[in-house]
């Protein structure tokens, strides 16, 4: 996973350690190879996502129903520009992962 995020594997076991001492995520060793430890949300953590996601619904409501016309013309070009920025990442995913070296471990 460092090498797919292009940082120092004590920074990802420093961060998920952090993560876990949150509560947010469970960390348990691989069954077949005891260099990996995997990951997972907690129950905890799926539950502050789902009550985010709720409470930005309702603020995105509450946008959109009390917004002027011009402003609901504004949320569309940026609802447009959020589209465009995400093809063009997934495009520049894609070109990285045609330049990937060969031979390198991709799991």
């Amino acid at each position: 996973m460092s090498d797919k995020l292009a940082v120092d594997a004590s920074f990802v076991t420093a961060q998920s350690q952090l993560l876990e001492s949150k509560g947010l995520i469970r960390r348990k060793p691989s069954a077949t190879d005891r260099r990996v430890v995997l990951l997972a949300l907690s129950s905890n953590a799926r539950w502050q996502i789902e009550n985010l996601s709720g409470s930005m619904n309702a603020a995105n409501a509450y946008v959109a129903n009390n917004a002027s016309g011009k402003a609901h013309r504004l949320l569309a070009e940026l609802e447009e520009l959020k589209s465009v920025l995400k093809r063009a990442k997934l495009l520049t995913a894609s070109d990285a992962l045609r330049h990937w070296p060969r031979g390198r471990d991709t799991a």
